[in-house]
């Protein structure tokens, strides 16, 4: 009876003994190790196989396989970009007198587009301008601009271009202050050098399509720019609240 008793005690000893040691072991388990793989296919079909999943790829596709995520993701790659080869036009904004010009506004159009600006920049404190990311086997129109000169354009130029030498024609300049009838200076005022005409024996005055307009500043100064020194200009000066006034 005695070896009968200790034989069931040995027994359950070691049975409580196996379960402390599993659930230790299962505490202390490593988790399962994590991969990724890239399977690409040329040609044909291929079986993909994970612990999460099977997968049957085409030629063209591809598969990213992670363990832990179900189903298995399948995507087509992005088809690549094709690099294009872009050029430059680089050179020089001056003046009529040979002086560089700061801040000359250029724009690049294509011929066959006029109206469509594609690139844009200003020439910097030595007069010199780069357009880059121009596109190869077109020709193009380049503009240019500065506010005291007469604008230019240049036609058919080609792409990788970069001796360009600009030359503006310096404008005359009228410049003045607008004040009231009290000596007060008038802000906003618009100023316009008009055209004079004699129609059906009215004087009439017409805007001049060379000559921009301009508005006075907060303290009534004013110029007008891009004029030609051959002409006598008649000033045209209008301001809400003010009668207009014409000064010859």
């Amino acid at each position: 009876m005695r070896r009968y008793i200790k034989y069931i005690f040995g027994i359950t000893a070691a049975v409580i003994i196996l379960a402390v040691v599993l659930l230790i072991l299962t505490k202390h388990k490593p988790p399962p190790q994590s991969f990724t793989t890239e399977v690409s296919v040329k040609s044909g079909t291929v079986e993909v196989q994970s612990p999460e999943g099977t997968a049957l790829l085409k030629a063209g596709e591809m598969s990213v396989v992670e363990s832990g995520k179900r189903p298995v993701k399948i995507e087509k790659p992005a088809p690549k970009a094709r690099s294009i080869e872009t050029f430059s036009i680089s050179g020089r904004v001056e003046d009529d007198k040979g002086s560089f010009l700061v801040g000359a506004i250029l724009k690049l159009y294509e011929s066959s587009k006029p109206n469509e600006v594609i690139l844009q920049t200003a020439s910097d404190v030595r007069g010199e301008f780069t357009i880059e990311d121009v596109k190869p086997d077109r020709i193009y129109t380049l503009t240019a601009e500065e506010r005291y000169c007469f604008p230019a354009k240049i036609e058919n130029i080609d792409t990788g271009t970069d001796d360009l030498v600009i030359v503006l024609e310096r404008g005359a300049v009228i410049s003045g202050k607008v004040v009231s009838t009290d000596n007060q200076p008038i802000n906003n005022a618009t100023i316009t050098a008009p055209m004079y005409a004699n129609d059906d024996k009215k004087n009439r005055y017409y805007t001049r399509p060379d000559v921009p307009a301009t508005t006075s500043a907060e303290d009534g100064t004013f110029e007008l720019t891009r004029l030609k020194d051959i002409f006598v200009y008649d000033l045209k000066v209008t301001a809400e609240g003010y009668v207009e006034a014409l000064k010859s």
